[in-house]
């Protein structure tokens, strides 16, 4: 499987945006690349159907308008801008959680696609491969000069500069803060000069809600997310022809990635429904790798960034330093994923993909992102990390006095690592094998 044909050919279906007519095309090609690579492993594939409700933007500028409301209406009437605010921070919370999404019912329901291919083998742990099949509508604050400006100044600051959406909550906590101290009965200029800044804030937040949800999907979104994709088919077929012992592995190329991973949560939650638990399951998200260096997110998430399972961390890390040609590092972000979405359930998860020198996807939401731009070593690279990762996974989950599983189970493509890194973190007591998934 070559993940540059085929991320080509993903790329050729224009503007794939969530739930649209492009992204039903991309998910039906991507399924046919997944049974071709599947027939030797009886692998079963289908198209699955998930209602949701992607347009964020809309939410988040009626949240910001919301909270503006409610500052100036607190000046006259502090118990009414007290209220409006209030509803505002609890707007915003529960669309960002998923489990309160108010606003976002105001918003036309789309359908999107989960391409969802099952192994037949069982074994005690399954190993979901995703990526997205969209091409993410990325506002002005989200590419080019002013993400690489953000990304700067969050490595100056060691990781500590809020997001958009961190911005927001700041404004929105603070315009709480300010009007109950008015509905409390303090005044005077000083209070109106600290609620001026959240305010501002807040317009501005309307401003670049608005600017997502009136940005259209790039032209072709080959780095992302065509190549994410791509690489996900490439690496599920590499170990169908030498499967990890340990571990059964799926595959769910999930659709609305780039709002929220919604087709993702989607089937998230119809799993867990059907009684799939953390000890079940490992979680790869396998992100944007058109072009750039690999990496391995430490952090994910637009307000609190959540840390990532510390044993799958601990893996990368080792395949990192064992195959230090890969030029595998850490890297953290103010974004979300597939792999959030999984840890946000408590499930094991980790995320592997590529940026570039300033820490940001090189052409992320731009016309530019074409087929002829990608970097085939970069996607090549991207699979050898992903193949190394889980070898280290199944020597992990195997017994602490079994034989050693990883040699040469990267040997699933053309030239890459071979072998994986010494399992991570000392065995389980009195040599006692590890339990499953629920130990990373």
């Amino acid at each position: 499987m070559d993940p540059l044909d085929l991320a080509s050919r993903v790329a050729a279906i224009p503007r794939r945006r969530a739930g649209s007519d492009a992204e039903r095309r991309a998910a039906g090609l991507l399924a046919e690349a997944l049974r071709a690579t599947g027939r030797r492993r009886r692998r079963t594939t289908r198209v699955e159907t998930a209602w949701v409700r992607p347009h964020r933007g809309v939410v988040h500028a009626l949240v910001a308008l919301l909270a503006v409301a409610g500052s100036v209406a607190s000046v006259d009437h502090p118990r009414i801008g007290l209220g409006l605010a209030l509803a505002a921070l609890v707007a915003f919370a529960g669309d960002l959680s998923g489990r309160l999404p108010l606003l976002r019912r105001l918003t036309a329901a789309r359908a999107t696609q989960n391409v969802v291919s099952r192994d037949a083998r069982e074994a005690p742990v399954r190993l979901v491969v995703t990526a997205a099949v969209d091409a993410p509508a990325v506002g002005a604050l989200g590419k080019g000069r002013a993400a690489r400006a953000q990304a700067g100044l969050r490595r100056r600051l060691r990781g500590h500069l809020p997001g958009p959406h961190g911005v927001l909550a700041f404004a929105l906590v603070a315009l709480v803060g300010c009007t109950l101290a008015r509905e409390l009965g303090a005044s005077g200029v000083a209070l109106g000069a600290v609620q001026l800044v959240p305010t501002v804030l807040a317009l501005l937040a309307v401003g670049a809600g608005l600017d997502q949800a009136l940005t259209p999907a790039p032209r072709a979104g080959a780095g992302a997310d065509a190549s994410a994709a791509a690489v996900a088919v490439a690496l599920v077929a590499a170990l169908d022809v030498t499967p990890p012992p340990g571990l059964a592995v799926d595959c769910v190329l999930a659709g609305a990635g780039g709002a929220h991973a919604l087709g993702f949560r989607h089937w998230i939650a119809a799993e867990r429904r059907a009684g799939v638990g953390a000890q079940e399951v490992v979680v790869l998200h396998v992100a944007a790798c058109g072009s750039g260096t690999p990496v391995f997110w430490e952090r994910d998430g637009l307000v609190l960034p959540l840390r990532f399972h510390p044993r799958a961390v601990a893996l990368a890390r080792a395949v990192a330093e064992r195959h230090p040609e890969l030029g595998l590092r850490p890297h953290r972000s103010r974004g979300t994923s597939g792999a959030r979405a999984a840890r946000a359930v408590g499930w094991p998860a980790i995320a592997i993909g590529c940026v570039d020198a300033a820490g940001v996807v090189p052409r992320r939401g731009q016309d530019d992102d074409t087929a002829d731009r990608l970097d085939p070593a970069a996607l090549q690279a991207t699979l050898e990390a992903c193949l190394a990762f889980v070898a280290a996974l199944d020597a992990e989950l195997a017994p602490a006095d079994g034989p050693a599983r990883a040699e040469g189970a990267g040997r699933g493509s053309q030239g890459g690592a071979r072998g994986a890194p010494e399992p991570a973190g000392a065995p389980g007591p009195r040599g006692a094998p590890r339990s499953p998934a629920g130990d990373l």
